[in-house]
């Protein structure tokens, strides 16, 4: 063991104080979700004033003019207003301090706000919908005062910037909701193209097509609206770490020694920039305690400046790199790695006075199938090594692919 390599070094605040490294991490935390919400919200009033004017302009244009493609127009530019108002009042519920009742924060409370966003502007595309619908059952030409095709240019304009600007902020800060409303505006930039088009055919051909248009941009509301649903809907339920993120952060945690290996990755999203987690290390058995506090203080903090994840680490002490233990752990893992439904072993520790062999397993089948699997696994040890004892777990590998770590790293999610 090279205890030269314990005293590896990031640039960062706290390097000097490990005891120090919590608060600091806190400390960081509040000043980047302080400046998260800084952005947003100027990104979200940008949004909400050009919308809320824009929307309000082309609905009593519509309604002077009896236009039906630019009240569907002014629509869709109401509903982005609504939903930046949402965003601002839900970033400001997202980051309320913790509380007795939710000691882990209101993080999530950004995915409600746009869940509940979602169904207002679906409703909004129903009602231009139905009114589309009966605008084709009796069309009524109503040609366009060259000031109004005028203000639609203008509204144009402006949302292809808004919508660039949202999406680039929206990346920055890692937004869904900032990246929801540059979908948006860009169907709001589509709709206005439309009504335009309707504006120059009603001008130049005389011919009513409002209808038709209005009930397009009908349907691009309520797509949007549920498309907005979806995204709030598939961020709330859980998804399993990728192999990306878990090998990442293995490398990470090998790369301070005495660290072995890693495995039982589990990874919690509990708002856009809010992630916590856990994974066990393994641990040489006689590692002094010293080394092991100073790695696990030192990757904790290199794995949340690169991923934003606060990762409680777990300590598992293993033996298989000794080389009297080394045989009978890679025996021992050749045999279970070649039953079915068995993708990786870990945590092994060897019990020489009374031939006991202690680890757990990484299996692809569900709880209700650990019975069976787990008969098979005895029997297949029995026959194998007579005279040894094993003492087993399993752990479900929720991400698939149990190649990638080669059998030793199990990885699942909360």
């Amino acid at each position: 063991m090279n205890s030269d390599s314990t005293d590896k070094k990031l640039p960062a605040e706290c390097d000097e104080c490990i005891d120090g490294l919590q608060p600091c991490l806190k400390e960081i935390n509040w000043l980047k979700q302080k400046q998260r919400e800084k952005i947003i919200i100027r990104t979200s009033i940008t949004g909400l004033s050009f919308n809320a004017v824009f929307g309000l302009v082309k609905m009593l244009i519509g309604w002077f003019t009896h236009s039906l493609t630019i009240t569907a127009d002014g629509i869709t530019n109401l509903t982005d207003a609504l939903r930046s108002g949402v965003t601002v009042f839900g970033i400001r519920l997202a980051n309320r301090n913790p509380s007795k009742r939710h000691p882990l924060g209101y993080g999530r409370m950004e995915y409600l706000t746009s869940l509940a966003t979602s169904l207002f502007i679906v409703f909004a595309g129903y009602e231009s919908l139905r009114q589309s619908v009966g605008r084709i059952n009796t069309p009524s030409l109503t040609p366009l005062s060259s000031l109004s095709i005028a203000f639609l240019v203008i509204s144009f304009t402006v949302n292809i910037f808004l919508a660039r600007h949202e999406y680039t902020e929206g990346k920055r800060v890692h937004s869904p909701n900032l990246i929801t409303a540059y979908v948006n505006t860009a169907i709001a930039v589509v709709s206005s193209i439309l009504t335009l088009i309707a504006a120059v055919i009603a001008i130049h051909r005389q011919v009513d097509i409002e209808g038709w248009v209005s009930l397009l941009i009908s349907i691009l509301i309520i797509l949007s609206g549920i498309r907005t649903g979806w995204n709030a809907v598939d961020s709330i339920l859980e998804k399993p770490a990728s192999d990306q993120l878990a090998e990442s952060i293995r490398k990470i945690l090998i790369s301070y020694p005495p660290v072995l290996n890693s495995c039982n990755l589990v990874v919690n999203s509990i708002g856009p920039e809010n992630k916590i987690g856990t994974v066990d290390i393994e641990i040489p058995v006689n590692a002094k305690v010293k080394e092991v506090y100073r790695a696990i203080t030192l990757a904790e903090k290199q794995i949340y400046k690169e991923f934003g994840i606060n990762l409680t680490i777990g300590i598992l002490a293993v033996n298989y790199e000794r080389p009297a233990v080394t045989p009978i752990y890679e025996q021992i893992r050749a045999a279970v790695l070649e039953i079915r439904g068995v993708s990786g072993i870990f945590a092994f520790y060897w019990e020489a006075a009374s031939k006991t062999a202690h680890f757990g397993l990484t299996v692809s089948e569900g709880p209700a199938d650990f019975p069976k699997l787990r008969e098979k696994v005895e029997r297949t040890l029995k026959e194998r090594f007579p005279g040894i004892q094993f003492d087993f777990g399993f752990t479900i590998n929720a991400v698939g692919n149990p190649n990638v770590h080669k059998g030793r790293l199990s990885r699942i999610t909360g």
